[in-house]
Protein backbone atom coordinates (compact mmCIF):
# COMPACT_ATOMS: atom_id res chain seq x y z
CA UNK A 1 0.00 0.00 0.00
CA UNK A 2 3.09 2.20 1.03
CA UNK A 3 4.50 1.83 -2.43
CA UNK A 4 1.61 2.70 -4.25
CA UNK A 5 0.41 6.08 -2.50
CA UNK A 6 3.92 6.96 -3.51
CA UNK A 7 3.86 6.01 -6.70
CA UNK A 8 1.07 8.19 -7.23
CA UNK A 9 2.67 11.23 -5.55
CA UNK A 10 5.66 10.11 -7.69
CA UNK A 11 3.63 10.18 -10.94
CA UNK A 12 5.31 6.33 -11.59
CA UNK A 13 1.23 5.76 -12.93
CA UNK A 14 1.34 5.77 -16.58
CA UNK A 15 -1.79 5.73 -19.11
CA UNK A 16 -1.71 3.87 -22.15
CA UNK A 17 -4.02 4.09 -25.62
CA UNK A 18 -5.18 0.82 -26.63
CA UNK A 19 -6.71 1.43 -30.28
CA UNK A 20 -10.21 1.00 -31.23
CA UNK A 21 -10.10 -0.39 -35.08
CA UNK A 22 -13.43 0.06 -36.96
CA UNK A 23 -13.93 -3.98 -38.87
CA UNK A 24 -15.14 -2.19 -42.42
CA UNK A 25 -12.17 0.44 -42.57
CA UNK A 26 -9.73 -0.42 -40.85
CA UNK A 27 -9.38 3.34 -39.32
CA UNK A 28 -8.83 3.90 -35.72
CA UNK A 29 -11.78 5.74 -34.43
CA UNK A 30 -10.92 5.71 -30.61
CA UNK A 31 -8.50 5.01 -27.70
CA UNK A 32 -9.19 3.44 -24.43
CA UNK A 33 -6.91 4.49 -21.36
CA UNK A 34 -5.41 1.88 -20.15
CA UNK A 35 -3.73 2.33 -16.56
CA UNK A 36 -0.44 1.36 -15.78
CA UNK A 37 2.17 1.13 -12.58
CA UNK A 38 5.74 1.23 -13.29
CA UNK A 39 7.42 -0.45 -10.44
CA UNK A 40 10.51 0.00 -9.69
CA UNK A 41 11.62 -3.54 -9.13
CA UNK A 42 8.70 -5.46 -10.79
CA UNK A 43 8.91 -3.58 -13.78
CA UNK A 44 5.48 -2.26 -15.70
CA UNK A 45 2.37 -4.04 -13.70
CA UNK A 46 -1.11 -4.62 -15.25
CA UNK A 47 -4.65 -3.03 -12.96
CA UNK A 48 -5.52 -6.52 -11.89
CA UNK A 49 -1.84 -6.76 -10.06
CA UNK A 50 -2.85 -3.61 -7.82
CA UNK A 51 -6.09 -2.26 -8.39
CA UNK A 52 -7.69 -4.28 -5.05
CA UNK A 53 -4.85 -2.88 -3.57
CA UNK A 54 -5.70 1.01 -4.29
CA UNK A 55 -9.40 -0.16 -3.76
CA UNK A 56 -8.18 -1.36 0.03
CA UNK A 57 -6.15 1.75 0.15
CA UNK A 58 -8.91 4.28 -0.80
CA UNK A 59 -7.02 5.23 -3.70
CA UNK A 60 -9.43 4.39 -6.14
CA UNK A 61 -11.04 7.85 -6.43
CA UNK A 62 -8.05 9.32 -7.02
CA UNK A 63 -6.14 7.20 -9.85
CA UNK A 64 -10.06 6.92 -11.58
CA UNK A 65 -9.56 11.48 -11.58
CA UNK A 66 -6.02 11.67 -12.68
CA UNK A 67 -7.41 8.67 -15.74
CA UNK A 68 -10.12 11.21 -16.85
CA UNK A 69 -7.95 14.13 -16.37
CA UNK A 70 -5.24 13.14 -18.99
CA UNK A 71 -8.05 11.45 -21.42
CA UNK A 72 -9.88 14.79 -21.72
CA UNK A 73 -6.40 16.08 -22.19
CA UNK A 74 -5.38 13.77 -24.96
CA UNK A 75 -8.49 14.36 -26.14
CA UNK A 76 -8.31 18.19 -26.54
CA UNK A 77 -5.40 17.53 -28.17
CA UNK A 78 -7.25 15.37 -31.22
CA UNK A 79 -9.39 18.77 -32.03
CA UNK A 80 -7.15 19.72 -34.68
CA UNK A 81 -6.83 16.10 -36.42
CA UNK A 82 -9.30 15.73 -39.71
CA UNK A 83 -12.60 13.16 -38.65
CA UNK A 84 -11.86 9.33 -39.15
CA UNK A 85 -14.81 8.15 -41.11
CA UNK A 86 -17.80 10.42 -42.23
CA UNK A 87 -16.99 12.72 -40.29
CA UNK A 88 -17.54 11.14 -36.19
CA UNK A 89 -15.50 12.32 -33.85
CA UNK A 90 -12.94 10.42 -32.29
CA UNK A 91 -13.79 8.98 -28.89
CA UNK A 92 -12.03 8.80 -25.54
CA UNK A 93 -12.36 5.64 -23.42
CA UNK A 94 -11.95 6.02 -19.55
CA UNK A 95 -13.30 3.19 -17.37
CA UNK A 96 -15.22 4.57 -14.38
CA UNK A 97 -15.15 2.10 -11.31
CA UNK A 98 -18.67 1.33 -8.86
CA UNK A 99 -17.13 3.76 -6.11
CA UNK A 100 -16.60 6.52 -8.93
CA UNK A 101 -19.88 6.09 -10.26
CA UNK A 102 -21.46 6.43 -6.97
CA UNK A 103 -19.72 9.39 -6.29
CA UNK A 104 -21.31 12.59 -4.77
CA UNK A 105 -22.31 14.99 -7.79
CA UNK A 106 -20.26 12.87 -9.89
CA UNK A 107 -22.02 13.94 -13.39
CA UNK A 108 -21.55 17.43 -12.27
CA UNK A 109 -18.14 16.90 -11.68
CA UNK A 110 -17.59 15.19 -15.27
CA UNK A 111 -19.78 18.40 -16.87
CA UNK A 112 -17.20 20.05 -15.43
CA UNK A 113 -14.10 18.42 -16.69
CA UNK A 114 -16.06 18.48 -20.38
CA UNK A 115 -16.54 22.05 -20.03
CA UNK A 116 -12.84 22.70 -18.62
CA UNK A 117 -11.19 20.67 -21.91
CA UNK A 118 -13.95 22.49 -24.18
CA UNK A 119 -14.93 18.96 -25.41
CA UNK A 120 -17.30 18.09 -27.98
CA UNK A 121 -20.41 16.48 -26.60
CA UNK A 122 -20.07 12.40 -26.80
CA UNK A 123 -16.39 12.26 -27.28
CA UNK A 124 -15.59 11.53 -23.91
CA UNK A 125 -16.70 7.87 -23.47
CA UNK A 126 -16.92 6.11 -19.60
CA UNK A 127 -17.06 2.36 -19.49
CA UNK A 128 -19.13 0.82 -16.72
CA UNK A 129 -18.22 -2.99 -16.47
CA UNK A 130 -21.55 -5.72 -16.21
CA UNK A 131 -20.42 -6.69 -13.19
CA UNK A 132 -20.70 -2.97 -11.68
CA UNK A 133 -24.62 -3.06 -13.56
CA UNK A 134 -25.35 -6.29 -12.05
CA UNK A 135 -24.03 -6.14 -8.62
CA UNK A 136 -24.40 -2.04 -7.59
CA UNK A 137 -26.64 0.08 -6.81
CA UNK A 138 -30.31 -0.13 -8.28
CA UNK A 139 -29.74 3.39 -9.16
CA UNK A 140 -26.85 3.05 -11.68
CA UNK A 141 -29.59 3.32 -14.46
CA UNK A 142 -30.49 6.65 -13.41
CA UNK A 143 -26.79 7.67 -12.80
CA UNK A 144 -25.87 6.51 -16.72
CA UNK A 145 -28.98 9.17 -17.78
CA UNK A 146 -27.48 11.63 -15.63
CA UNK A 147 -24.20 10.91 -17.15
CA UNK A 148 -25.84 10.59 -20.80
CA UNK A 149 -27.35 14.02 -20.34
CA UNK A 150 -24.00 16.03 -19.57
CA UNK A 151 -22.78 14.52 -22.84
CA UNK A 152 -20.71 11.53 -22.73
CA UNK A 153 -20.92 8.56 -24.14
CA UNK A 154 -21.61 5.06 -21.92
CA UNK A 155 -20.06 1.46 -22.70
CA UNK A 156 -20.52 -1.73 -21.00
CA UNK A 157 -17.54 -3.52 -20.72
CA UNK A 158 -16.97 -7.00 -19.89
CA UNK A 159 -20.17 -7.20 -21.72
CA UNK A 160 -21.69 -11.15 -20.90
CA UNK A 161 -19.21 -11.96 -18.61
CA UNK A 162 -22.78 -11.81 -16.32
CA UNK A 163 -25.62 -12.17 -18.67
CA UNK A 164 -27.74 -9.35 -17.16
CA UNK A 165 -27.84 -6.45 -19.18
CA UNK A 166 -29.12 -8.84 -22.23
CA UNK A 167 -32.92 -8.63 -21.41
CA UNK A 168 -32.34 -4.69 -20.01
CA UNK A 169 -29.97 -3.58 -23.05
CA UNK A 170 -32.94 -1.41 -24.96
CA UNK A 171 -33.93 0.22 -21.31
CA UNK A 172 -29.87 1.37 -20.61
CA UNK A 173 -29.32 4.80 -22.27
CA UNK A 174 -25.86 3.45 -23.57
CA UNK A 175 -23.74 3.83 -27.34
CA UNK A 176 -21.24 0.41 -27.17
CA UNK A 177 -21.35 -3.13 -25.06
CA UNK A 178 -17.56 -4.52 -24.92
CA UNK A 179 -17.82 -7.85 -25.80
CA UNK A 180 -15.81 -10.12 -23.10
CA UNK A 181 -12.57 -11.47 -24.08
CA UNK A 182 -13.16 -14.84 -23.77
CA UNK A 183 -16.20 -14.74 -26.11
CA UNK A 184 -13.70 -12.60 -28.86
CA UNK A 185 -10.97 -15.77 -28.20
CA UNK A 186 -13.45 -18.08 -28.95
CA UNK A 187 -14.89 -16.87 -31.69
CA UNK A 188 -14.20 -19.91 -34.80
CA UNK A 189 -13.35 -22.41 -32.77
CA UNK A 190 -16.88 -23.14 -30.59
CA UNK A 191 -20.12 -23.15 -31.61
CA UNK A 192 -21.84 -22.42 -29.21
CA UNK A 193 -19.41 -19.52 -28.48
CA UNK A 194 -19.88 -18.55 -31.86
CA UNK A 195 -24.46 -18.94 -31.30
CA UNK A 196 -23.62 -16.21 -27.98
CA UNK A 197 -21.57 -14.01 -30.31
CA UNK A 198 -24.17 -13.73 -33.01
CA UNK A 199 -26.84 -13.39 -30.32
CA UNK A 200 -25.16 -10.17 -28.74
CA UNK A 201 -24.30 -8.25 -32.12
CA UNK A 202 -28.27 -8.95 -33.32
CA UNK A 203 -29.27 -7.88 -30.38
CA UNK A 204 -27.09 -4.67 -29.45
CA UNK A 205 -27.61 -3.87 -33.54
CA UNK A 206 -31.51 -4.28 -33.32
CA UNK A 207 -31.08 -1.12 -30.76
CA UNK A 208 -28.80 1.02 -32.63
CA UNK A 209 -26.43 -0.01 -29.99
CA UNK A 210 -22.24 -0.55 -31.38
CA UNK A 211 -20.41 -3.79 -30.29
CA UNK A 212 -16.68 -3.52 -29.95
CA UNK A 213 -14.30 -6.71 -29.67
CA UNK A 214 -12.53 -6.35 -26.79
CA UNK A 215 -8.57 -7.40 -26.84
Amino acid sequence: VSQLSRAVDDDALVVHFQPEVDLASGGVVGMEALLRWQHPQRGLLWPVDFLSIAERAGLLPKLGWEVLRRGAKELASWRSLPPVIDDTPRQFWVNVSASQLLEAAFADRIAGLIAEFDLMPNTLGLEVTEETLATGSKHAPALLRELRDVGVALAIDDFGSWYSALGTLGELPIDAVKLDQPFVRGVGSDLENDSIVSSVIALAHAHGVRVVAEG
